[in-house]
Order: structure tokens, then C-alpha cells, then sequence
């Protein structure tokens, strides 16, 4: 059963796949549309989607226990990462090309491609711990991740946190997140009206 829904679900991605290459082939799909799709996607509707699956299925208690989990995509990202380093270093990576390396060796599409595959292979419900993973990650990346490859193109030591960082931190998609948890902390969700009434 479980073969037979992931074969289903891979099919599926590359069904839309498929449509997609077949519309843009025969024109239907103008140069800018891939940019207005995933502006809609990454601006709108995931965001919209996160908000709505958090607060109908969390309460306070579900929540606190979920932020508790953080650390392990942390410690993950963190493995990763200086793995990617110590690979870098075996296979004789340049010193000037190590930041860039790793960066690649450690980091993922979270948003634009992971999402989707969570949602084809498990459901709505790995949206809470893929945004989890997301948050883990887009603060990762946008710290440490740029830090090294900045420091490959100018070959000095740059800020680790920047304002510009903190603001591709801040994405549509964590404040979505952020706005979600304000509102299932202060009981203004729908998950935690259920979990009162029960």
C-alpha cells in the first residue's frame, strides 16, 4: 500500500511535469510566467496553506512541543554542513571554491520543490514538520551558508548577519508560520477550539 501510493504520487509530479513542458511548448506559457507562478506559489498560497493546516490541527501544547523538535533539523543542517567541509577538503576542493561547495553539498529547495513532494508522498500532514525543516534551513543558509560563500568571491571574513540576511529570513512563508503559531498561542485557531471541546 505504501509502494503503491509513492509510485502514485511520483507519477503524479511527473504528470504535471509533463502538462507543463507540453503547454510551454506549444506557447501557452509566456518568458514571465514561471515568475509569476512561483511568486503566486511562494507569496500566496503556501503561505496560505501553512496558516490554515496549522491553526485547524494545532493547540498551544502540540505547539510547544513542536518548536522543542527544532533541534533536530538543526543539528542536521549542522552535520551536513561540516560534512560538506571535511569533503570538500578530501577530494582537494580549492580554498576559494570550499564556501560555494559546501553551501551546495548541505542546502536543499525547500519551498518550491520540497513542499510540493511532502505534500504528493505524506500528505497535509508534513506540512508542520517540513516548515520546521524550512525555518531550520532558510536561517541556516541565509547565515552561515552565505557567510562561506562571501568569503569565497572577496577572500575576507564578511558580516554573518546581515540586514539584507534577516530579510530573505523573513520570507512570506515564516511569517506565515510566525503569524500561525500568534495565533494558536493567544487560542485564536481552530485547532484549539477542538482540542477545548473535547
Amino acid at each position: 500500500m505504501i509502494l503503491y501510493d509513492a509510485v502514485n504520487s511520483i507519477l503524479s509530479i511527473f504528470l504535471m511535469i509533463s502538462l507543463g513542458y507540453y503547454l510551454t511548448h506549444i506557447n501557452w506559457f509566456q518568458e514571465n510566467t514561471a515568475a509569476i507562478f512561483s511568486k503566486i506559489i511562494i507569496n500566496i498560497s503556501l503561505p496560505s496553506l501553512i496558516i490554515y493546516n496549522l491553526v485547524t490541527s494545532f493547540a498551544k501544547d502540540k505547539l510547544l512541543y513542536m518548536w522543542s523538535s527544532l533541534i533536530f533539523p538543526v543539528l542536521g543542517l549542522i552535520f551536513s554542513y561540516l560534512l560538506g567541509r571535511l569533503v570538500a577538503r578530501l577530494i582537494g576542493i580549492p580554498d576559494d571554491e570550499k564556501g560555494i561547495f559546501t553551501a551546495l553539498f548541505t542546502f536543499s529547495n525547500t519551498v518550491f520543490i520540497g513542499m510540493p513532494v511532502n505534500l504528493a508522498f505524506f500528505g497535509e500532514k508534513s506540512i508542520k514538520i517540513a516548515t520546521l525543516y524550512y525555518i531550520a534551513h532558510t536561517t541556516f543558509f541565509w547565515t552561515v551558508g552565505i557567510y562561506g560563500i562571501k568569503k569565497d568571491k572577496s577572500n575576507k571574513t564578511d558580516k554573518l548577519i546581515s540586514l539584507n540576511n534577516l530579510k530573505n529570513i523573513f520570507s512570506p512563508v515564516l511569517i506565515a508560520y510566525l503569524f500561525a503559531n500568534i495565533l494558536i498561542f493567544f487560542n485564536l485557531s481552530a485547532g484549539a477550539a477542538v482540542d477545548n471541546t473535547e
